[in-house]
């Protein structure tokens, strides 16, 4: 049956045959269409992700590794330059904080290390000429002993001698 307008009439009329086998052809084109992009767009959506976490995520990473690396290599003039202000960048400053730290510490020990030697040289030298005075004052005390030693024994043979002379003078 034709359209037929409100005012009573029509313009024209389109009629269509088709048949269902045509109609279930169709579906499956479109559904094999659909699933083909929605296919194609998780696969943009995932490429995207990828390159957006390697570009956020995996090169901070990689500069981070890079500096440890250096690290471990006692290189402490490294410094990690990463423009983000996320949980990756306060780890990069954290770094590079560590880094400062270190290679003052570094410094304050090797400076420690070199006064260290001076003031075992210095105290050294000190000890040296204490040993020396030390020698002296031995060798003199030495010189006096072998004095005494020798009075003392002059001394016990003229205690004798007299005890000698006591004793003839008591029998005469």
């Amino acid at each position: 049956q034709p359209y037929i307008e409100e005012w009573g009439g029509h313009y024209y009329t389109v009629e269509y045959y088709f048949s269902f086998t045509s109609l279930k052809k169709n579906i499956t084109q479109t559904i094999i269409g659909l699933v083909a992009l929605s296919a194609s767009f998780c696969l943009l959506i995932i490429i995207v992700i990828f390159l957006f976490s390697n570009k956020i995520i995996v090169k901070p990473l990689k500069i981070i590794a890079d500096a440890t690396n250096a690290f471990s290599r006692e290189e402490l003039d490294h410094e990690i330059i990463l423009k983000s202000n996320d949980e990756i960048g306060d780890l990069a400053k954290n770094f590079n904080q560590l880094f400062r730290d270190l290679k003052k510490s570094r410094s304050a020990l090797e400076d420690y290390a070199k006064n260290l030697e001076q003031k075992i040289k210095d105290r050294t030298h000190e000890l040296e000429h204490k040993n020396i005075e030390q020698a002296e004052i031995n060798a003199q005390l030495d010189q006096m002993n072998k004095l005494m030693v020798g009075r003392e024994l002059k001394m016990v043979e003229l205690k004798k001698e007299m005890d000698k002379l006591k004793a003839e003078l008591s029998k005469k």
